[in-house]
């Protein structure tokens, strides 16, 4: 799992990496880590959490909204949904071939974003007809 998070009152921008089912920090042994390896499913989740670091750098987003809560719904989803976009340029660039996987990442991250933000399914194909050009 990789998590991309701002802190509140610095202007940096980190990505953290851990991975699912691996010994929290402190815990022995390794068999976590070796259970945990899913390369496909980290990739893509490395190259979602750069697109929020490059839409960070690049300030498609600016940060006026600083904490996590205080963002609207639309624009969190517009950023997922650009972010989700970037990685898949990334990784097209980069010859990533397991594109059966990454579209079901996808499918599944972007599917918990409308069920845990207070967005309606007419808000949403707006969004994604806008910033894609067509409609999921």
């Amino acid at each position: 799992m990789a998590i991309c998070r701002d802190f509140e009152d610095s202007d940096t921008r980190t990505v953290f990496v851990r991975r699912d089912g691996a010994p929290n920090e402190g815990d022995s042994g390794s068999d976590g880590i070796e259970r945990a390896l899913d390369p496909t499913r980290e990739l893509t989740c490395v190259a979602h959490e750069l697109g929020h670091h490059l839409l960070w750098l690049g300030r498609r987003f600016p940060p006026e909204f600083p904490k996590e809560g205080s963002r609207p719904a639309p624009r969190v989803y517009s950023e997922e949904v650009l972010a989700w976009a970037i990685a898949s340029h990334l990784l097209e660039t980069r010859g990533f071939e397991e594109w059966d996987r990454f579209r079901e990442e996808r499918r599944k991250a972007l599917e918990s974003y409308r069920e845990g933000l207070p967005i309606d399914a007419q808000q949403v194909q707006a969004i994604e007809l806008e910033l894609l050009g067509n409609a999921t």
